[in-house]
């Protein structure tokens, strides 16, 4: 169902939840439910409309709990959305307690039926292990991921190749986790896996999701390797990831994703530590166009400092100058907006 008629949907059952809330609340809070979760997964930039829809259908579920059980997954779901929502536009103390509180409703119905919930648990976890990870709280996240990944692998093998493609993700989280807890000896090995994983998917048909996903496998197992002192090995693997990435932009997929940019400045990073400045020099002439690029689309607020001055850092040591001051300027713009929908929308988020 496409997002329009959803959005239609959820106008009419408004209306009609007005008249007769007992007989039309519950079906306009599964409405609003589905909605978010189909604008969720077409990406872009994070929206009022989209925190507002989220809001309406957890103050909805909220109000369902007593005599509708079923809101519990659903609602759930939403306040981690939410929750990893607030992280991505930087307001962490509220990410959590969002995750927090999501993360506690779906683990209590996966315990009472798991061969419902369990795969939301599992979705749950990954939220919450990568808003831990990045506000510094190592151990939980690596926990959280671990225990993603070990219901992922109990799934795969009672359900045979149903669920290869959140395992891949599962391990990308544990990976993700490892690397912000500055553990790199270990992130090779399920890195390794994920790209077994995410080929045998590939090889399975030709989509964008399905490219991008072996593009982060690659990402990770040649940025183990360079940190790992195989810039030798590393360089292939990157040169594969960043033409996986390039396919999963052809098709549409995440258009508005910061992922290609960062690549192409590691690939940059890997033919510099090769001697290979030439190289080096066209691929950073490269990370820093599609960065530019998407500046403006992007909703990564949370991780967009660090990820633009890692290719700025690589820009002046080139003697690329020029590119690093204006990339610098116009990520400082899109951090400290003024007037535009951006602004309007942190102004908002400040007011709660």
């Amino acid at each position: 169902m496409s997002v329009e008629t959803l959005r239609a949907q959820v106008m009419r059952l408004r209306e009609l939840a007005r008249a007769d809330p007992d007989t039309y609340e519950p079906e306009l809070a599964l409405a609003l439910y589905t909605l978010c979760m189909e604008l969720k997964d077409i990406g872009g930039p994070i929206t009022t409309s989209y925190l507002e829809l989220l809001e309406e259908g957890i103050a909805l579920h909220r109000r369902l709990l007593g005599r509708n059980p079923s809101s519990i997954p659903q609602l759930g779901l939403m306040l981690c959305w939410l929750g990893f929502a607030q992280y991505n536009l930087g307001w962490n103390a509220k990410a959590q307690d969002f995750l927090e509180e999501g993360l506690g409703l779906i683990r209590s119905m996966a315990r009472a039926e798991p061969d419902v919930y369990e795969s939301q648990l599992a979705h749950a976890l990954d939220l919450t292990s990568f808003t831990l990870s990045r506000v510094g709280d190592h151990s939980a996240a690596l926990s959280a991921a671990r225990e993603s990944l070990a219901i992922w692998r109990q799934l795969a093998e009672e359900q045979p190749g149903e669920h290869d493609y959140y395992l891949a993700g599962a391990l990308h989280t544990v990976c993700f986790a490892l690397r912000d807890a500055e553990r790199h000896e270990e992130i090779l090995a399920p890195a390794e896996e994920s790209v077994t994983i995410a080929r045998r998917l590939r090889a399975r048909g030709s989509e964008g999701a399905r490219a991008r996903l072996l593009a982060n496998s690659l990402d990770l197992k040649a940025t183990a390797l360079a940190n790992l002192e195989r810039p030798a090995d590393a360089l292939p693997v990157m040169e594969e990831a960043v033409l996986s990435y390039k396919e999963a932009h052809r098709y549409g997929h995440m258009p508005d994703s910061l992922n290609y940019a960062i690549a192409l400045n590691n690939l940059s990073k890997l033919h510099m530590l090769l001697g290979r400045t030439p190289e080096a020099k066209d691929h950073a002439e490269r990370a820093f166009a599609e960065f530019v690029t998407r500046i403006r689309r992007t909703d990564a607020l949370a991780d967009l400092p660090e990820l633009a001055s890692d290719i700025v850092e690589q820009l002046m040591s080139l003697g690329m100058t020029w590119r690093a001051k204006m990339l610098a300027r116009l990520v400082n713009q899109r951090l400290n907006p003024q007037s535009n929908g951006l602004g309007k929308l942190i102004a908002r988020l400040r007011r709660r």
